[in-house]
């Protein structure tokens, strides 16, 4: 959601592809989906299974999140027929959780054959214990871009890199990948971008911001198609 609601702020047309039960949350969810102007034509409300869920809870001096299984976004559920635009997107942005049952692989594979012309952008979201290295992988070598930070980069490769060494984590990424497009983050210190072999680097810059009561984070769960208006 936080793509798809980005997007489309940024002037482009974007459907998430999910699902919420029929309830409470999932009411509250197709309503703010709606107010912001993103399509819903590919959010299927289901009967049988609740809107998903996170519990959050702090250890050790970070999150940790229990995320709630066999709920509607674990079955996504695509149209026999999917809308025209979904044919004409200009990119299918994926990530590695939505992707834990088989079921969404089965539907995931469905929908790269429908947006066959898209750009395939990976967006890793290592989530233990939905985050088995082979699923990853698979993934990745489908891919046109991969984003990911580089813990995740570290732990995929199995190898230790130095912040300072980012670089030769792209190049080794894209190299078992076989992905020429990779970006990779590194929280205060910046992040790069390795595009068809070139690298290039942009140190972060601080910004000051406030807290709000109530703000509501849109979730993870799903896959985006986007494409110009």
């Amino acid at each position: 959601m936080n793509v798809a609601y980005h997007l489309h702020q940024l002037g482009l047309r974007a459907a998430p592809v999910s699902a919420v039960g029929r309830d409470v949350l999932g009411d509250e969810l197709l309503r703010r989906v709606t107010a912001w102007g993103l399509d819903t034509d590919l959010i299927r409300v289901r009967d049988d299974r609740p809107t998903g869920l996170v519990r959050v809870r702090m250890e050790k001096g970070g999150p940790a999140y229990d995320i709630v299984e066999d709920v509607a976004w674990d079955w996504i559920e695509l149209p026999e027929h999917p809308p025209e635009f979904v044919g004409q997107a200009g990119a299918l942005i994926f990530g590695t959780l939505a992707l834990r049952t088989e079921h969404n692989r089965r539907q995931f594979s469905r929908l790269r054959e429908f947006c066959a012309q898209a750009l395939k952008v990976f967006d890793v979201n290592l989530r233990p214990p939905y985050d088995p290295p082979e699923l990853v992988w698979s993934l990745a070598k489908t891919a046109d871009v991969v984003k990911l930070n580089h813990d995740e980069a570290v732990r995929l490769l199995g190898k230790v890199y130095p912040t300072a060494e980012m670089e030769s984590t792209a190049r080794d990424f894209s190299a078992k990948a076989n992905c020429p497009r990779i970006r990779i983050t590194a929280g205060k210190n910046g992040s790069g971008l390795l595009m068809d072999s070139n690298w290039t680097w942009l140190p972060s810059n601080p910004i000051q911001g406030h807290r709000r009561r109530g703000r509501f984070v849109p979730g993870r769960a799903g896959a985006w198609i986007t494409g110009r208006r």
